[in-house]
């Protein structure tokens, strides 16, 4: 969601590179390789993006406060 908020442009060619990027719905694949390349993600450690964990509070604001960063 943060990405098509944000207008940025998804590849829909886009890889990943996490160790379970096989988790990550087909779907979202160039919407998460879109976050990682414009800084707004970068996974929960370990070299994994967790697609099924419930990301919290804190995990929200700190997108949605990069995303508004990425447009000043």
């Amino acid at each position: 969601m943060i990405v098509r908020a944000g207008g940025i442009p998804a590849d829909s060619n886009a890889k990943l590179n996490f160790k379970d990027a096989k988790d990550v719905p087909a779907w979202a694949v160039s919407y998460v390789a879109a976050a990682v390349e414009a800084g707004l993600v970068g996974g929960v450690g370990g070299n994994r993006f967790a697609p099924a964990q419930t990301a919290t509070r804190a995990e929200a604001i700190t997108l949605i406060i990069g995303l508004l960063d990425t447009k000043e």
